[in-house]
Formats: structure tokens, sequence, C-alpha cells
């Protein structure tokens, strides 16, 4: 609760620019926590001066008259204080108005079986919609999957045959070498058969005092 403001008790209505009334100073401490820093009584915010009216309100069992809640508050510009009762004012009146609002017991127990009643109906229709949907929902997530593992066997049977030509190209090339080397290999033992057959074609064809010679 907001600290109250002590009126002045000289009843005197000099002011001070802010609209403020300047209390007696004789009738407040001078450490009363109440007065600022050059013994003016702090001013109250627009919350605290809304409070203080509905402090009053609670004591006088009406709002407070303007020049109540000035005089409570220790002095406050008129304007500042009729905007405060104004918003105490709306403030009982919304709390009528929602006491008024407030359904009795048995109306309010009829209301709440009309919405269970109306909730359940809806989930009766919505019931089965919603199944269809889950069940199409599942079918497409099974398709998905379905077809999701058949293209990992096609990735499977692809990386296998990959292997395989992989192999295959491997044991080509090995036998190539193989083929290369043995081809190598006859083409020196033919030059080496023609190098004889050709020794032996001349020796037949020289005169037989050449052969005698070479033998």
């Amino acid at each position: 609760m907001s600290a109250k403001r002590s009126p002045s008790g000289n009843g005197s209505n000099g002011t001070v620019p802010n609209g403020s009334k300047v209390p007696n100073s004789g009738q407040q401490a001078a450490n009363d926590p109440r007065q600022g820093p050059t013994g003016r009584p702090a001013i109250l915010d627009d919350e605290q001066l809304l409070e203080l009216a509905a402090e009053l309100n609670q004591r006088l069992g009406r709002p407070p008259r303007i020049e109540e809640l000035i005089e409570a508050a220790g002095g406050c510009q008129k304007q500042r204080a009729s905007r405060a009762i104004r918003a105490l004012r709306e403030r009982l009146a919304a709390a009528a108005v929602h006491s008024m609002l407030v359904l009795p017991p048995e109306l309010e127990a009829e209301h709440r079986a009309w919405i269970d009643r109306w909730m359940r109906v809806a989930a009766e229709r919505l019931s089965g919609e919603h199944a269809l949907l889950v069940e199409r929902h599942d079918d497409k997530v099974q398709k998905a999957q379905d077809l999701l593992e058949e293209q990992n066997l096609v990735i499977k049977g692809l990386r296998e045959s990959l292997a395989d030509q992989q192999r295959i190209a491997a044991e080509l090339a090995q036998s190539v070498g193989k083929l290369e080397a043995m081809t190598s290999k006859l083409r020196g033992e033919r030059d080496v058969a023609l190098a004889l057959a050709e020794d032996r074609l001349r020796y037949c064809r020289a005169p037989p005092a050449e052969q005698e010679g070479a033998l």
C-alpha cells in the first residue's frame, strides 16, 4: 500500500510551481521521510495517487471527491486528482460488471455440460477423418520406406556390378601382361629360329668347297 500524505494543518493555500501545497513546517518533523531535501513533501506518482483514492474509497464507502484526494495526498494538481478518481471509478465499474457476468452455479454447470456434449459430438465426427488422415500418412510413409529400400538395393547392385567390372578389368590387364610377355618371348625365339634358318640356307646354297670350310 502507498504511503499516505498528511494534509497541512494550517489550511495554507500556498503553492509551488508543480501545484503541490506547502505544508506547515512546524507540524512535520525535519527528519520526516515523506519530505524531500528542501522540506517539500514527495509528490505521489499516478499509481500511488490511484491507490490512495482506493484507500479513501474503502474508508468512505464511496469514491473520494477531488478536494478530499488532494488533501489526503498533501497537495497535488487538480487535474491529476481528477484522473485518479476517474481511473478508480473505471476500476470499480469493471469489477461490478465482472461480478454481474459471473454465471450462477446451475447455469455454469449446464453450460459446461453443453460444452462437453459438443466436444463429444465433434470428437465422434472428427475421429473418422482423423483416422483416415493417419492411415494415408502411414501409407505414404510406408511407400517412401519401400522406395528407399528399393533404391538401396539398386545402389547395392550397382556397387557389386562395379566391383565385378573392376575385378574383370584387373584380370584382363593381368592376362594382357602375360600375353605380351609370352609374345615377346616367342618373338625372340622366332628371331633365333629365323637366324638359324638363314644360316642353314646359306650353307646349303654355298659351293661344296665353302661347305667344307664352314665345317
